[in-house]
């Protein structure tokens, strides 16, 4: 007795409908395209580029033309400003010595050979007006080294018209301040010896001879007063008689 083997049926194959649509990839949609006129496509068909100026409405607002005129107005002022001051500052130099025609200086150096002129010449003027306005019984000297008083007229407007009025200010203050150090003793002139008139004045011959005038009894010493009239020299203006 034969055994019969089992016959095998094959598969069907799957449908192509009925793949999972979840096993096929997607593609991406197309990117779609800007409308046209807009967009960077139609820019760079145009030749036109982002940066250049705007055309159309925008270049004929009266406002930006005339913003931009004002700017290239300003750029053309500033550097006419920076040409004519290097000139300035050339012609100065020339004339104070610092800069000959053949030689072409840094404009940093004369400017700083400007300013140290400038310093020296208020110096200067500072130093001669203490000396106008201090006077005879005061050292003016002392007060050019004196460090409070130099800080002090430093601070002066050197082109105020009373000038002169604030500079005798602080010399008062400072001699007020310290009169031992600042002001001057005045040497005591030596009395003149009184004037002997050989005119008679008396009406006696000789009655007044040798009498001294008030105003040369004015000028006599204390000490010389009293000898004075112990020598009867005073006795015409004191009235009394010999």
């Amino acid at each position: 007795m034969s055994t019969a083997q089992p016959t095998t049926e094959p598969t069907a194959a799957p449908e192509a409908d009925e793949i999972d649509n979840d096993t096929t990839p997607e593609t991406p949609d197309a990117p779609q395209s800007d409308e046209p006129g807009s967009g960077t496509a139609d820019a760079l068909e145009s030749g036109e580029d982002a940066g250049s100026e705007p055309k159309g409405s925008q270049a004929d607002d009266p406002r930006l033309r005339s913003a931009r005129n004002d700017a290239a107005k300003y750029r053309t002022r500033a550097s006419k400003a920076e040409t004519d001051l290097d000139a300035f500052k050339q012609q100065v130099g020339k004339l104070f010595g610092f800069v000959s025609d053949d030689e072409a200086t840094d404009p940093k150096k004369l400017t700083t050979q400007l300013e140290s002129a400038v310093k020296d010449a208020n110096e200067a003027r500072v130093e001669l007006a203490v000396y106008r306005t201090a006077g005879k019984d005061v050292d003016a000297d002392a007060l050019l080294d004196s460090r409070a008083f130099s800080a002090a007229i430093s601070k002066l407007d050197l082109t105020a018209d009373d000038f002169a009025a604030q500079v005798a200010a602080e010399i008062s203050k400072a001699v007020e301040k310290n009169p031992n150090k600042f002001r001057l003793t005045p040497v005591a002139e030596p009395p003149k010896p009184p004037k002997r008139s050989g005119a008679d004045t008396g009406s006696g011959k000789g009655e007044n001879s040798g009498q001294l005038t008030y105003a040369q009894y004015q000028a006599l010493s204390p000490s010389e007063r009293v000898k004075a009239v112990q020598e009867g020299r005073a006795n015409q203006i004191l009235g009394r008689r010999k």
